[in-house]
């Protein structure tokens, strides 16, 4: 018989047990995914008892997972309760309507919003069977080279050949980089970016870098460096750079935080700017991955930043499913499906290092 029940520190050495059998590829094995499991399940700034994690029981044995991060939201000065759901699995003999009982269980939670923005094909057609919406803005990412030849060169891929013709021809593209450097990056921006250690402002800042009905996650700075913790695990190779752009009165005009890349393609992790600014931010960003080294920037899609990321000549990619959400309030189901989620990389799945 089917038993869906919260999922409790004991279960973690069978839920990864579970995974390992569910998923071919992870990048944490044995000990240290059941170390990792813990923490992002029970050792998170925002755990709440009654927000859990969730398994599906049969017979005595747990046949099914579906992880939930509580994350608070804000918007139009109300508090709301969210929770990311990741890491769903069903053991295969029990696929299918197993996994649709996980997700309904989930979603009749006390929380206003669940979603999920790394999804599969697969996954969106589960989360759409028990109930879900797709918000498929969310889905598009934006990159803006900054070294057009090394960038071009980079998507040639890892094969010797590949990697011979980089090594051979490195001199004329870092002369075709100079040569081709998009403005932002040559010309000297009129604001003033600095490095920025102490991350305490960003939650007074933020919501006033967008309109007050837009859903916002809510920060202090202990959980924005617990984020930014979790994601220098994941990215082990790269440097992460938190950057405040003030003006010329010293006042903030926005930040930018973000993997700057080991030399390739540096991620926006989090973006943000007073709206008559955005331009400004933006061309900083610029200018300062290019300086670390990045051959091109990415970062994913905002309605608030459309006008000004076209301006600047991005190329638009689609990557994955979008979003996947879940709300018995309608106006915030609308909110999300059209746009008005503010959400970087360390507010949904990205960060997580499974």
């Amino acid at each position: 018989m089917l038993r869906i029940r919260a999922f409790e520190p004991d279960d973690i050495p069978q839920v990864a047990a579970l995974r390992r059998r569910v998923f071919e590829r992870a990048r944490r094995q044995g000990a240290e995914l059941e170390a990792y499991l813990r923490t992002v399940f029970f050792a998170n700034p925002w755990y709440d008892p009654s927000l859990p994690p969730r398994v599906s029981e049969e017979d005595g044995e747990i046949t099914g997972f579906v992880g939930m991060v509580p994350r608070p939201f804000t918007r139009n000065g109300e508090r709301l309760r969210a929770a990311v759901v990741t890491q769903i699995m069903v053991t295969p003999e029990r696929r299918g309507l197993t996994g649709i009982a996980l997700l309904r269980a989930a979603f009749g939670g006390p929380q206003d919003v669940l979603f999920s923005d790394v999804v599969t094909r697969d996954a969106r057609r589960l989360w759409e069977g028990a109930g879900a919406s797709a918000a498929r803005l969310y889905g598009f990412h934006w990159v803006r080279p900054l070294r057009p030849a090394r960038y071009a060169a980079g998507a040639l891929g890892q094969a010797a050949l590949a990697r011979g013709t980089r090594f051979v021809a490195g001199p004329f593209f870092r002369v075709v980089d100079r040569i081709a450097a998009p403005a932002p990056v040559r010309t000297r921006p009129a604001l003033v970016a600095e490095a920025m250690p102490d991350l305490a402002a960003i939650p007074a800042l933020l919501p006033r870098t967008a309109a007050p009905r837009a859903i916002l996650p809510a920060y202090d700075a202990d959980s924005l460096r617990w984020l930014l913790e979790r994601a220098r695990e994941r990215w082990r190779e790269e440097e992460i750079r938190a950057v405040m752009v003030r003006g010329g009165d010293g006042a903030p005009a926005g930040w930018f935080i973000y993997l700057d890349g080991g030399s390739g393609t540096a991620l926006v992790l989090q973006m943000a700017a007073l709206p008559t600014r955005r331009g400004e931010v933006l061309r900083q960003l610029f200018r300062h991955a290019w300086r670390a080294g990045a051959t091109a920037v990415r970062g994913r899609a905002d309605p608030r930043w459309m006008d000004d990321l076209a301006a600047a000549g991005v190329r638009w990619q689609r990557s994955g499913e979008g979003m996947v959400v879940h709300s018995r309030r309608p106006e915030l189901l609308a909110a999300f499906l059209g746009g008005e989620a503010v959400l970087g990389a360390l507010d949904g799945e990205w960060w997580m290092d499974f």
